[in-house]
């Protein structure tokens, strides 16, 4: 198991933080079956990795 300290002193929102987790190896069906868990609607989940001048993001 691996843990990850993370120290966001200028804050981090909710949409990095997934997709740090996503490209540290997280499991997008995970993800899924866990926001299906809590009532939020309306909203729509899209996972792509691009790369932008040689830098790669998800």
């Amino acid at each position: 198991m691996s843990t990850l300290y993370l120290e966001p002193f200028s804050g981090l929102s909710g949409d990095m933080l997934n997709a740090l987790l996503l490209d540290l190896g997280a499991d997008r069906k995970h993800l899924e079956e866990a926001l299906k868990t809590i009532s939020l609607d309306g909203y729509h989940l899209h996972v792509d990795r691009i790369a932008k001048s040689s830098i790669w993001g998800t």
